[in-house]
C-alpha cells in the first residue's frame, strides 16, 4: 500500500494522529505553538520535521509552505484551537486565535498545487460558530474548499506541453540572471525579445515593459504563489510554450 504523507498544523502532542500510520497515513510535517508539546510530538513522530512557533508569524508560515510544497505532501491535518467553541471551554469567539481557522484555510490555498486531502476537526459546537453573529464559519470554510477544489481540477486538466511552458516560465523567473550572465549576445537578445515590449530611450535610461506573464511573477511578492498564478493565466503562459 502506497504511504500517504501530511502536514499537521495545530499539532499539540499529537495523539489524535495515532493509528494513522496503521492505514499507510504518516507525518511529514507539523507546527506547534509550545515547545513542550512540540518536543513530545518528536519524541513520536521521529520521521517528522517539526517548525514550532506561531503559525501566524510570518516566517513560521512561510517556512510551512515551502516544506510542504517541497515534499509534495498530500494531506493537511488542522486541528485548530477549540477552546472558544467548546461548551467546556472559555467560548470567547472575540479571541483572535478563534479565527486560526482563516490561517490554516490560507495554508491549504498557498499548497494547493500539491496537496489532496484537508482533515478540519474541532468540537461539535465549531459546526454552528457565527462570524459576527451571521455567517456561520463552517459554510465559510465549505466555500473556501470548493474554491480550492476548482482551482485543482483546473490544473489537473493541463496537458503536458502546457506543464512544460509554465516549469519552462518558472525556471527562467527563478534562474533570470545566472542565464542572462552565460548566454551568447545573440542568445542575450532573443531573451530580452522574450521579455520586454515598448523598450525607448528616456535619455540615457531604457524604459520598458515585461511581456506577460513574466509581468505577473514580477509583481508577486511571494514566489510560492507562481504556480497558483499560472494556473489562473494558461491562456498567456500557453502563447510561450512553443518559443
Amino acid at each position: 500500500m502506497k504511504k500517504i504523507y501530511y502536514t499537521s498544523l495545530f499539532s499539540c502532542a499529537g495523539i489524535g494522529e495515532t493509528f494513522l500510520q496503521n492505514l499507510g497515513i504518516e507525518s511529514a510535517l507539523a507546527n506547534e505553538l509550545l515547545g513542550n508539546r512540540a518536543l513530545w510530538y518528536l519524541e513520536k513522530y521521529k520521521n517528522t520535521t517539526m517548525i514550532p512557533g506561531d503559525i501566524m508569524d510570518d516566517k513560521v508560515f512561510n517556512q510551512l509552505v515551502a516544506q510542504h510544497l517541497e515534499k509534495k505532501i498530500a494531506m493537511c491535518l488542522q486541528s485548530c484551537p477549540c477552546q472558544d467553541f467548546s461548551t467546556a471551554g472559555k467560548r470567547d469567539t472575540s479571541n483572535p486565535r478563534a479565527f486560526l481557522y482563516e490561517r490554516g484555510l490560507e495554508f491549504l490555498e498557498k499548497v494547493n498545487s500539491v496537496n489532496q486531502y484537508a482533515f478540519i476537526e474541532n468540537v461539535p459546537a465549531f459546526l454552528s460558530a457565527k462570524l459576527d453573529g451571521k455567517v456561520k464559519i463552517i459554510d465559510i470554510i465549505k466555500a473556501k474548499l470548493e474554491e480550492l477544489k476548482a482551482s485543482a481540477e483546473k490544473y489537473k486538466t493541463i496537458d503536458n506541453d502546457m506543464k512544460k511552458a509554465v516549469e519552462k516560465v518558472i525556471s527562467m523567473a527563478v534562474n533570470i540572471s545566472n542565464i542572462f550572465d552565460k548566454a551568447t549576445p545573440d542568445k542575450q537578445n532573443q531573451l530580452l525579445r522574450l521579455l520586454l515590449t515598448d523598450c525607448k530611450l528616456n535619455g540615457k535610461r531604457l524604459e520598458y515593459k515585461l511581456k506577460a506573464p513574466f509581468d505577473r511573477l514580477l509583481s508577486c511578492k511571494n514566489h510560492q504563489d507562481w504556480p497558483q498564478i499560472a494556473v489562473e493565466n494558461l491562456g498567456e503562459f500557453g502563447k510561450i510554450r512553443s518559443k
